[in-house]
């Protein structure tokens, strides 16, 4: 995605009505009547049995923080609920492989009244409509005043998007026009049982803009649709990845990358050996130009890992004696 993207507008604000918890709502796989046939690619994230589960904890321990208790303060106090708790679903999809085209929706019983104060104190706030639709425009100064846009088209749902092209295509799709993947699409079936953590499917990489550096690595450009679930069992937690490769004889070469993945973190035993154990779980096969990725492994062990790596910031230093300086540090509160 380009600097700038949409993505960089939708998913932050989408971020924040999640950690200002402005949810109460039950457990929700993917809506496919909700996501456009023509969408390139989905994401969904089912917020709430991320949270109650074992792998979840480990990724919001961060909110023990005291700074960041302090932050969920001010929304309970605001919103008269907990954050960390009522929360129900994120979904994420493009409508095509540009710049802006990101839709989000956010799933729960939310306070447009709220949302549209938070809104109205940041730059740029104007009131606009798609039909019969209010819609919230804001500027994100620190993504260089682009855009964002927001409804509230139904009960317990709001819809988010970087261009106001594509708030009308999510909002006619919602009011029962236009086709659905729930009909039909060029996406792949859907990996994963229906309570996972995380769907996720695309289509046409090779059609994707180049990165602002480096351009595509080439195994991306080979794919030429994905999927993807993660879930947990009984403490266990499982990944299910398939990449269709065009032209299917360069399967193997996508397979062979991502077994040369696996073998450098098992050369890693002595320094990481969490990553080794982690790579042993992963199985890999192609079949008739399709790579399956397969992983299990115990949450615990995984949680552990995640919380190795947070430890291990960037910069920090390499000696227990040492204390790095911060090159512009930030003058001292009273």
């Amino acid at each position: 995605m380009k600097k700038g993207s949409g993505l960089t507008v939708v998913l932050p604000l989408a971020v924040a009505l999640v950690g200002l918890g402005m949810f109460s709502a039950r457990a929700d796989g993917l809506n496919r009547n909700w996501v456009p046939a023509a969408a390139k690619w989905v994401v969904h994230v089912d917020m709430e049995r991320l949270m109650k589960s074992e792998t979840g904890g480990y990724l919001f321990e961060p909110a023990s923080d005291p700074q960041v208790q302090a932050k969920l303060e001010v929304a309970r106090r605001l919103l008269g609920i907990d954050p960390l708790k009522d929360l129900a679903s994120v979904t994420l999809y493009g409508l095509k492989p540009g710049d802006r085209e990101v839709v989000a929706i956010v799933k729960g019983n939310l306070d447009p009244a709220a949302v549209e104060t938070f809104l109205k104190a940041g730059e740029g706030y104007e009131a606009l409509s798609c039909g019969k639709h209010a819609v919230h425009k804001w500027l994100d100064k620190n993504r260089g005043n682009r855009p964002g846009y927001i409804a509230f088209p139904m009960d317990r749902a709001a819809v988010m998007a970087g261009s106001i092209e594509s708030l009308q295509t999510a909002l006619d799709v919602l009011d029962g026009k236009g086709e659905t993947i729930a009909k039909g699409s060029a996406l792949p079936e859907f990996e994963g049982p229906a309570d996972a953590l995380i769907t996720a499917a695309g289509v046409k990489f090779g059609e994707s803009p180049q990165p602002a550096q480096g351009g595509q690595p080439s195994m991306f450009q080979n794919m030429d649709s994905f999927s993807l679930a993660v879930w947990e069992t009984a403490g266990t937690v499982s990944l299910a990845l398939k990449l269709s490769v065009n032209p299917p004889e360069n399967a193997a070469q996508v397979e062979q990358v991502i077994r040369g993945m696996i073998a450098f973190a098992l050369l890693s035993r002595e320094q990481n050996p969490g990553m080794t154990a982690i790579a042993q779980s992963c199985t890999v096969e192609s079949k008739a130009g399709v790579v399956s990725v397969k992983f299990s492994h115990p949450a615990k062990a995984l949680g552990e890992l995640i919380k190795a790596a947070r430890a291990k910031k960037p910069g920090q230093a390499e000696n227990a004696g040492e204390t790095e300086k911060p090159a512009d540090a930030a003058p001292a509160q009273p």
